[in-house]
């Protein structure tokens, strides 16, 4: 594997509960790097927690890393578009940054989240 076939992410908050892990649908792997984290080369995507590895979605991994490539709104922007939208007045072109504004929020939540729970553990 080449260094720049991979890419990278921070686990997200649900990844880090092993007993959640063992009763989900996931499939497990032998690890590959065996450090933590959320990977994705062009043949798979999975993720590594203690030592121990699962495939995963590779279309979730390239859709946050799309959210994490987008541009913020500033919040006078955010709080205009959903102005607008709650007058609908808005057009589908601003709902949809709104919309992904929104997810990119949450997925920034999670990700912080999960850093706060991995301190505490």
């Amino acid at each position: 594997m080449k260094k720049n076939d991979l890419k990278i992410l921070s686990l997200q908050h649900w990844m880090y509960n092993p007993t959640d892990l063992d009763e989900t649908c996931l499939t497990a792997i032998m690890p590959i790097l065996k450090r933590n984290g959320y990977y994705l080369t062009k043949e798979m995507c999975w993720f590594e927690i203690d030592n121990r590895a699962y495939k995963y979605n590779k279309e979730y991994f390239e859709y946050n890393l799309s959210l994490l490539n987008h541009r913020r709104l500033r919040e006078t922007e955010f709080k205009a578009i959903k102005y607008l939208i709650s007058n609908k007045l808005a057009s589908k072109e601003l709902k949809e940054k709104y919309h992904t504004e929104i997810e990119l929020r949450d997925l920034r939540k999670l990700q912080i989240n999960s850093t706060l729970w991995k301190v505490k553990k």
